[in-house]
């Protein structure tokens, strides 16, 4: 029964509102722009990082953008993204609920949503900020209601890419980390679930 819930959720998402490519490109320049703007380091994940490294885009086939941020800093980046409510988005959280047996609590999730479908009602999600827990050497998050991990030295600074004449920060080391994410990563994969392929999975 939760997983078919899940799986009515996002088809629900999917018929919504059609994910703009262009709209999620300017949304996430005011983000890392609002982030920056107040001092809080963030990270390119998942398929927005490996778009824009590889394609110099965020990929023609997917559907929401990823970044991440520190877990001491998270609450206080969604704080700071609800000024982008008065151009029609809303920013939600989630709390960690799962693997309390390694001591995560707080945000572990906050969700930047069009308001495609009213004011007060849930609109396709255009960007996940992922909180990342840094623990005795490694950085952990959850996705798919599934635990990940990598060498924290990835987040220990940062790397940049240039797209469009805008400048993202990325993880130190960011092909050495892709290589964990997806293997080889430069060979498109369209056919991806990172709750089953990801290369970084704990449990």
């Amino acid at each position: 029964m939760k997983e078919f819930k899940t799986e009515y959720r996002a088809q629900q998402e999917q018929e919504w509102a059609p994910f703009d490519h262009e709209k999620g490109f300017k949304l996430l320049i005011k983000v890392v722009s609002i982030l920056d703007d107040v001092g809080i380091p963030y990270h390119l994940e998942g398929g927005t990082l490996l778009g824009l490294v590889r394609d110099g885009q965020l990929l023609s086939w997917d559907d929401d953008m990823d970044i991440s941020i520190p877990s001491e800093y998270i609450d206080k980046a969604a704080w700071a993204l609800t000024r982008l409510m008065i151009s029609g988005w809303r920013v939600d959280r989630r709390r960690w609920k799962l693997f309390k047996e390694y001591g995560f609590e707080g945000t572990r999730i906050a969700k930047i949503r069009d308001r495609s479908r009213g004011l007060l009602k849930t609109g396709r999600v255009y960007m996940d900020i992922i909180s990342k827990v840094k623990q005795e050497g490694f950085c952990y998050w959850e996705a798919k209601e599934r635990l990940m991990r990598v060498d924290s030295k990835y987040y220990e600074g940062f790397d940049v890419v240039s797209v469009n004449g805008y400048e993202f920060k990325t993880p130190k080391y960011y092909k050495d980390y892709l290589t964990e994410k997806y293997g080889d990563w430069a060979v498109p994969v369209k056919e991806w679930d990172c709750g089953k392929d990801e290369g970084t999975i704990v449990e």
